[in-house]
């Protein structure tokens, strides 16, 4: 289908996002309340503030925790980082400074993975709906690079989230 084509020569790369609500500013329980997922639909939207939005599936537990934390960091993956996209395709698992297998640490309240690219933390400004999808709008804080290389985009490695929904055609 020509729109199908069409929709996935938009340029879009593979980021771990991730949010993190501390326990102890919960009613309801005394654990960080934590959630990671991959996104691949990412766009800065504005200069002054600077401010980017991530496109997060409505009934996530992603989605949920940006909307209680007020807060996320986004992850920019490698070529070398294709793995991370299927370990973060599903809920996520924490276990012992573990998210899905993966070592992370907290820093300025939130989570990071050494193994990014380069990491982007944002403090939510407004969350918007859009169809079965959140527009998590966020002003950017505090940005790392801690590999010059380039990201990996959906070209090297197609999703099945690119195009049009099978429900479309």
């Amino acid at each position: 289908m020509n729109m199908n084509k069409a929709l996935q020569k938009l340029s879009n790369g593979y980021y771990i996002l991730t949010a993190v609500k501390p326990g102890e500013e919960l009613k309801t329980r005394d654990k960080d309340y934590i959630a990671a997922g991959i996104v691949n639909w990412v766009s800065q939207i504005s200069f002054e503030p600077l401010q980017i939005v991530v496109s997060v599936r409505v009934d996530s537990h992603l989605n949920e925790t940006i909307d209680y934390s007020t807060s996320f960091t986004l992850h920019v993956l490698s070529e070398k980082q294709k793995d991370l996209i299927d370990k973060f395709s599903a809920d996520s698992e924490v276990t012992n400074e573990h998210i899905n297998g993966v070592p992370y640490s907290f820093k300025n309240g939130q989570i990071m993975f050494d193994d990014a690219i380069a990491r982007i933390e944002c403090t939510l400004n407004q969350s918007v709906r859009a169809g079965d999808h959140t527009l998590q709008i966020g002003e950017v804080g505090k940005c790392e690079v801690l590999e010059d290389t380039d990201p990996l985009t959906t070209r090297e490695r197609p999703s099945r989230y690119q195009g049009v929904s099978d429900s479309l055609n």
